[in-house]
């Protein structure tokens, strides 16, 4: 039996030890995972931005579905979130958007964006708060929430590409309301 040339052998080599690490590779990307339905959103304190008395988190997306977007000034690929929420052609309706850092980064963050998503609903809280009651390991996180405020799915990590930014976010906002939820 011939033996196989030493290139050939080379790449087959690569090609297995790929192959062991692809699942290790693909566990450690974001993904946008399904949450209990037996898990409400909780209770925050979110101070409206620029201004504003504090309000409850349970008072968010009380009649429609909404997503939560939550995002930190100290985190890169928050911003990153934030510039492809203003390409994707929405004007922010149905998005509550949290920011959470230094209040002067914070309010620069807000001024920067709120413009070209003018219908949404900005927000801050301290950052320590926002992510122990909600568990995120990460920043920055998006949350759909049902028309009672129950949180049914997030993704959390780096942002995904615009494309699916649009379509998750699109298609979470355009759902129906279910007729015992209005």
């Amino acid at each position: 039996m011939p033996l196989l040339p030493r290139r050939r052998l080379a790449g087959a080599g690569l090609a297995l030890i790929a192959a062991a690490f692809l699942p290790t590779l693909a566990a450690a990307q974001p993904a946008t995972v399904p949450v209990s339905k037996a898990r409400a959103l909780p209770t925050l304190a979110l101070r409206p931005l620029p201004t504003g008395e504090p309000i409850s988190s349970r008072e968010l997306g009380q009649s429609t579905h909404t997503v939560l977007v939550l995002v930190d000034t100290n985190v890169a690929a928050s911003q990153t979130l934030l510039q492809l929420l203003r390409a994707s052609g929405s004007d922010g309706q149905g998005l509550n958007i949290v920011i959470v850092g230094p209040e002067n980064a914070v309010n620069a963050l807000q001024r920067e964006h709120a413009s070209r998503l003018p219908q949404a609903a900005w927000y801050t809280a301290p950052a320590s708060v926002v992510a122990s009651a909600l568990h995120l390991p990460a920043m920055p996180a998006l949350i759909g929430l049902d028309p009672g405020a129950g949180m049914a799915w997030q993704y959390v990590g780096n942002p995904p590409p615009l494309d699916k930014t649009r379509s998750m976010i699109g298609g979470w906002l355009a759902r129906p309301v279910p007729p015992t939820s209005r």
